[in-house]
């Protein structure tokens, strides 16, 4: 097969992309990275082989930006990024490329993503372990990152204890189990295990919380 000769290279309205034509005709829309990343130039010549790699590095672009545009939002897992892509009907081959290349230039991290999840969910949403634990399962975060960054975490009891006593007033005229059950119910809701829950029941009960 005869090579191909560009005879334009022009830029789109996106002049974060080009338009690339051969022989007079429009081929393909590519990144503008491209010129730089396969010596485009007006009037010259490509072959075959050439034009497949450029429709192989434009689709890897389209979907390594659908991925970093989903990023711009917040951190996200490994397992959310690839749920994503493949639900916008991306070659699966791409996507793992994709991911690869976003985990080595250290866009994605799952350890960073599970301390980050972790203390914001414990210093801004106070919730427990189990829950947390749960929550991280379900965004594909291997269990040791789960327990590496629970363990980094303090669990701010006294603050716990506080909330509780607003939600749930100690009236000394209704039943003490009553009162247990509720605070039990709301902390374990919250993920907090029998220890936790125990501890914080102490704090109040010891008066070290009004």
């Amino acid at each position: 097969m005869p090579d191909n000769k560009i005879t334009s290279i022009e830029i789109q309205k996106d002049k974060s992309r080009i338009n690339l034509y051969l022989d007079g005709k429009f081929s393909m829309g590519l990144p503008l990275e491209a010129i730089v990343e396969f010596n485009l130039s007006k009037g010259k010549l490509i072959d075959s082989s050439t034009i497949n790699s450029l429709k192989s590095y434009n689709d890897k672009s389209k979907v390594k930006q659908s991925a970093i545009n989903y990023l711009s939002y917040r951190q996200r897992s490994v397992k959310e990024i690839r749920t994503h892509l493949l639900s916008k009907d991306f070659n699966s081959d791409l996507v793992e490329i994709v991911i690869d290349d976003l985990v080595n230039s250290g866009y994605l991290d799952d350890r960073k993503f599970a301390e980050m999840y972790v203390n914001e969910k414990t210093r801004l949403n106070n919730l427990g372990s189990v829950r947390i634990k749960y929550e991280l399962r379900q965004k594909g975060i291997d269990e040791d990152i789960i327990e590496s960054s629970l363990d980094k975490a303090e669990t701010d009891y006294d603050g716990l204890a506080e909330i509780v006593i607003k939600k749930y007033p100690k009236d000394k005229s209704k039943d003490r189990q009553t009162w247990f059950r509720k605070v039990a119910g709301f902390l374990q809701r919250k993920g907090y295990n029998y220890d936790s829950v125990k501890k914080i029941i102490d704090i109040i009960e010891n008066g070290e919380i009004d």
